[in-house]
């Protein structure tokens, strides 16, 4: 490059200087910011929101989004962060507001979760998703009844939304003193409104009507089939199928990474069909290629529900299994229960066709349970509960209240995960002292490592008290496999009846009360006979086994029986 060159590059140079350089707008920057985020390019959506906050610090909007990536990384600590920095700016940011109030209760701190949404609500009380997330975390907090009346406000402010009214529905078998009439009425209403339209549409099955031919039967299980706790009732059935009668379909929402080695037994007792992926559309053409005859659902209203499947009536018999509740007649042709469950006479109040078996539910343990220890002397009664918190209403605080009055000296020992958070603990404490239990009395038990570590709780304990108007299902089982005997109250629900029909199979008929007087007097008796509770201890884990209700072979054949009389139904229709 000679003389010359040199400087007309350098002049070329210094008026590129004086010249204005272009920049890239605040809008521009937060576009390609969202643009970012929305690809799921994380790091480079956080790389330009924070280049926008050098030059504009005060943007709170920027910061909440901030805190949506870290809370999509996983780093609910970092969200939590973020958002309350943009309440710090604006402190009418509503949006923060509900973010650090969903990351809040998922990190437990449930105190602070219900502040900030009762800000959020109090800015903007016709949000649906405000009132609903105040209801989770009130639930989360044994508050029953106030979460009713926050999903009642969500369902009346967004109708068509189908997990407000999941929610709405099943909360209220946590609620005591709501008639049957009033459940039927509003399951009518939401399966007219958000299932029956489906329903109407569905094309007939074309199944070939062979009576006794052999069936094939596909059992939805969402996300459940694997280390959970309805595997202890599902995996005998599948395991135990008459193949010559039936052929087995499991249908399962789990991703294959999650999948476990509880999963790969159902996988080896059946033919597997991983529907993860697959909208309710899809997975009904799915079962309906399979040809399956007898579609039943294991998942009700429940996370990862598939009504909105079963109503497209892809199989020429749907059906409910185990019973928890009527689902309003137009989802499912059938509820499957026997007589301790679903009285007779409280048939009118489902909309399906019962069909009943001699005892709908079975349970074995999929993992070895530890030694039952030897029996505590005689002395101290300690009574227990191992439900959850959301169980434990007034109504049943009162119960034990009662029952430790009858029983001077004896404990109550509970225990539930979420008790691990002192705040819940202290709350619980004095419920629990505002019912009439003196704190001393008490020992609460948070959450364990492992499933022995769980069970080792029962050999801690006299006698387990169910809870009501929602009573225990795998606790109860839990505690008789230990050696414990259960009192506990029926109730009008499904969900408050399972107990009897465990402790009648089993032979403890002495463990069911039908009134709260009955009750205490029922608990009294367990804990002034210390000679039969050292014999439960040493002879109920064989006894249990040897009932009906471990006896996954007869329950499998039952229900089988079951699904031929619903195919000949059919057949003949």
């Amino acid at each position: 490059m000679n003389r010359q060159e040199r400087r007309r590059l350098e002049r070329e140079r210094a008026a590129a200087l004086k010249r204005p350089v272009p920049t890239v707008s605040q809008g521009q920057l937060l576009d390609l910011g969202l643009a970012h985020q929305r690809a799921g390019r994380l790091d480079q959506a956080e790389a330009v929101y924070l280049e926008l906050l050098a030059h504009h610090p005060g943007d709170v909007n920027v910061r909440h989004l901030l805190g949506v990536i870290f809370l999509v990384r996983g780093d609910k600590a970092g969200a939590l962060e973020w958002f309350r920095k943009a309440i710090a700016v604006k402190p009418d940011h509503v949006d923060a507001a509900i973010f650090s109030g969903l990351t809040l209760r998922d990190l437990g701190r449930l105190d602070e979760a219900a502040q900030a949404l009762a800000r959020a609500m109090a800015l903007r009380p016709s949000e649906p998703t405000v009132h609903n997330d105040m209801g989770v975390v009130q639930l989360s907090r044994g508050e029953a009844r106030s979460a009713l009346d926050n999903f009642a406000a969500a369902v009346a402010l967004k109708p068509n939304w189908d997990l407000y009214w999941r929610n709405y529905i099943l909360t209220h078998n946590l609620v005591d003193g709501i008639a049957p009439t009033r459940e039927r009425e509003m399951l009518d209403r939401w399966s007219r409104q958000a299932i029956r339209p489906l329903r109407l549409a569905a094309t007939d099955c074309d199944n070939d009507r062979s009576p006794d031919r052999r069936l094939r039967v596909g059992y939805f299980g969402g996300r459940l089939f694997g280390f959970h706790t309805q595997s202890n009732a599902f995996l005998p059935l599948i395991e135990h199928h008459d193949a010559s009668v039936v052929d087995v379909v499991c249908y399962s929402d789990l991703a294959e990474a999650e999948e476990d080695p509880i999963t790969r037994r159902y996988r080896a007792g059946s033919t597997w069909r991983c529907t993860n992926g697959l909208d309710d559309a899809q997975f009904a053409d799915l079962v309906r290629r399979d040809r399956v005859d007898v579609l039943i659902d294991t998942v009700g209203l429940v996370e990862s529900s598939r009504l909105a499947a079963m109503a497209r009536r892809p199989a020429p018999i749907t059906a409910m299994f185990p019973p928890m509740m009527t689902l309003g007649g137009d989802a499912v042709d059938y509820v499957i229960a026997d007589d301790h469950v679903l009285p007779r006479e409280s048939e009118p109040y489902m909309a399906e066709r019962v069909e009943r078996v001699p005892l709908v539910y079975r349970w074995m343990p999929f993992v070895p349970a530890p030694d039952i220890a030897r029996a505590r002397p005689s002395g101290q009664v300690v009574f227990g509960s191992a439900n959850k918190l959301s169980k434990v209403s007034p109504e049943t605080m009162s119960l034990w209240a009662r029952v430790l009055a009858a029983v001077p000296g004896s404990r109550l020992l509970i225990k539930a995960n979420t008790l691990n958070d002192t705040v819940i603990r202290q709350r619980y404490m004095d419920r629990l002292a505002a019912a009439g239990i003196e704190p001393g009395r008490i020992e609460l038990r948070g959450w364990t490592p492992s499933v022995a570590d769980h069970l080792s709780v029962y050999n801690e304990i006299d006698v387990m008290l169910d809870t009501a108007p929602y009573g225990g299902v795998t606790t109860t089982c839990e505690a008789l496999w230990m050696g414990v005997p259960v009192v506990t109250l029926v109730g009008q629900r499904i969900l408050g009846r399972y107990g009897m029909a465990f402790l009648r199979a089993v032979g403890l008929d002495e463990g069911v009360a039908l009134t709260a007087d009955d009750y205490v007097a029922r608990a009294k008796a367990w804990a002034e006979n210390a000679d039969r509770r050292h014999e439960l201890h040493r002879t109920l884990r064989a006894r249990m086994a040897a009932s009906p209700l471990c006896d996954g072979v007869s329950g499998a054949h039952d229900l089988e029986a079951a699904y031929r009389r619903m195919w000949h139904r059919w057949c003949q229709s």
